[in-house]
């Protein structure tokens, strides 16, 4: 699997637009020159996360992704399009790059409608933003905790899901090494 970061200015300015900033002809030119910048940063980092990412969820990627870059938008990144907004601390857009990235590979396996039935009978009063994200988080946490320590879980994930999430989380992370199919059984 490769990551391949794109700038389109016209998803761009709409996104800006609807962030009610203001779209920039200047704008374009910093958005190529970050990804430039990005692109060196993440060609370090891409096959050993997304080894680890594999290794841990027990999933496969499929196919090359597209990830465009945007410089204004109302949330951080969000996986279809697999979209993330600029930001100068690199530690924290591979967080976010591993946390969408996640949310890509489990939505794109038929195999995870099986988890989607599993959540849904284990958490049927909780809503559908912390049953996608309750998998999410603890691939994500074991992920950056192999490769970048837990100082990088305390650090990089900070205000990513909300806390009941992260309470569940946490109850469930001692239990979870691999394979987040098998863990929910």
């Amino acid at each position: 699997m490769k990551l391949s970061f794109i700038y389109s200015p016209a998803y761009d300015n709409m996104l800006t637009s609807m962030a009610l900033q203001e779209f920039s002809n200047a704008q374009i030119v910093e958005v190529k020159q970050y990804i430039s910048d990005l692109e060196v940063f993440w060609e370090n980092e891409e096959k050993r996360i997304i080894k680890e990412i594999e290794k841990v969820s027990g999933l496969n990627f499929q196919k090359k992704i597209d990830c465009y870059v945007i410089k204004n938008m109302q949330f951080t990144a969000f996986s279809m399009p697999l979209t993330i907004k600029m930001d100068p601390k690199f530690s924290r857009v591979r967080a976010v790059l591993i946390h969408e990235l996640i949310h890509f590979l489990l939505s794109s396996h038929r195999s995870t409608k099986t988890l989607i039935h599993k959540l849904n009978a284990r958490y049927p009063a909780k809503d559908h933003e912390f049953k996608s994200h309750l998998p999410v988080y603890l691939i994500q946490k074991k992920v950056l905790e192999n490769l970048f320590g837990e100082e990088s879980i305390k650090k990089d994930m900070k205000g990513q899901v909300d806390n009941d999430v992260q309470i569940e989380a946490n109850k469930l992370y001692k239990n979870f090494n691999k394979n987040i199919l098998r863990f929910f059984k």
